[in-house]
């Protein structure tokens, strides 16, 4: 789950460099969103995946 995670962070980061290249600020602020959610998302996955593990 947390190697997903990641992978998508990647991808959105990817987007989110193109779109700032382009000017587009209206997807820029989209993929920031998008991205700080799935930050959130990834910190939570790895705690509770640490809390398993321990």
């Amino acid at each position: 789950m947390v190697s997903k995670l990641e992978a998508a962070i990647a991808d959105v980061e990817e987007d989110l460099a193109k779109a700032r290249s382009a000017g587009n600020e209206k997807k820029v602020r989209e993929l920031e969103e998008n991205l700080a959610s799935r930050q959130q998302f990834l910190e939570m996955a790895r705690k509770a995946s640490a809390d398993f593990s321990s």
